[in-house]
């Protein structure tokens, strides 16, 4: 998951550090183009440090003089390749002085040690999601098994057999019956049951990420301005994440968990594209039930006509 793999970039930070006499260190994941900096991982590094690495990685790839608040300082670089690209790099300050051929030597075997580490942690992940991927599937066709034709009642499964799997106190499903109106039609845990039924105000982070037809997640709803404060006042919502319901290029509704439960507290990245796949298979079964509601007129008939024979 993202979160070992946070974990390991840490500890490969901090283990570089301590190899390197103690002084300070950072890893940083670089973007595509091989060295604008995506995230920093740093070990004894103060602010100001941070900020003097941010902008030395971004001098690196842009022509422009260096900041007059910002005291020049050079870093020793050390690449970490993964499947011969460059992931990140290992940065120590030269202002505490040089770095000896055996601290290099050594550097450069925990370099490829990490790049080892970090493959093997990738492809766990992309298992992991492959796995999920499956088991969702298992679980919506199961649902949709139980639900007997029964639409509102597939969603209410499907609510709540995300909420166990995102360990959410809430799961609510809301469909767009109309071009512009999206509706509360299942819900799954601490969400009142009353609200049911009512149309999710405009000015909304639900229709916000509605019309844009993007996912989304908040650690703190109090911090976003799209959040509309008086539904979270009504669902008691601390935190949530929201995906859409989207089949052949329609967009049917959207999914949205509330409050993170457990010792983190809040969703993570990988429960976002969890609740992703679920929606996914789900609303391709949202557009089967038609088909499904008319084989089971058609059964229903021959049914009939089999008893008055």
């Amino acid at each position: 998951s993202q979160l070992a793999l946070d974990t390991l970039l840490e500890r490969t930070a901090q283990a570089a550090g301590e190899l390197a006499g103690g002084r300070c260190a950072a890893l940083a994941v670089v973007g595509e183009d091989g060295s604008s900096l995506k995230r920093l991982f740093s070990w004894g590094m103060d602010e100001r440090m941070q900020t003097v690495l941010s902008e030395h990685m971004a001098l690196s790839h842009v022509a422009e003089p260096p900041s007059k608040d910002t005291p020049p300082c050079s870093f020793f670089e050390l690449p970490i390749l993964v499947r011969g690209n460059v992931f990140g790099r290992l940065y120590f300050p030269s202002e505490e002085g040089e770095l000896t051929q055996e601290d290099v030597a050594v550097l450069t075997a925990l370099a490829a040690h990490a790049a080892v580490a970090i493959e093997s942690a990738s492809l766990y992940e992309a298992s992991t999601r492959q796995a999920d991927q499956l088991k969702s599937l298992d679980e919506v066709l199961y649902a949709l098994a139980r639900a007997r034709g029964d639409r509102a009642r597939f969603l209410e499964l499907i609510a709540d057999r995300l909420r166990q799997r995102l360990q959410a106190c809430a799961v609510t499903v809301w469909l767009s019956e109309q071009a512009a109106c999206l509706r509360l039609t299942a819900v799954s845990g601490e969400a009142p049951a009353t609200l049911r039924g009512i149309a999710a105000p405009e000015e909304s982070k639900l229709v916000h990420l509605w019309n844009r037809r993007s996912s989304g997640r908040v650690d703190s709803v109090l911090d976003d301005p799209e959040i509309n404060q008086a539904v979270a006042r009504k669902l008691g919502m601390r935190n949530g994440l929201w995906v859409p319901l989207e089949a052949g290029g329609r967009a049917l509704g959207m999914v949205a968990a509330y409050n993170k439960l457990g010792r983190r507290r809040t969703f993570t990245d990988d429960d976002v594209r969890l609740a992703e796949v679920f929606a996914a298979r789900t609303a391709i079964a949202l557009r089967l039930f038609p088909a499904l509601g008319r084989l089971r007129g058609v059964s229903a008939v021959e049914t009939k006509r089999h008893r008055s024979r």
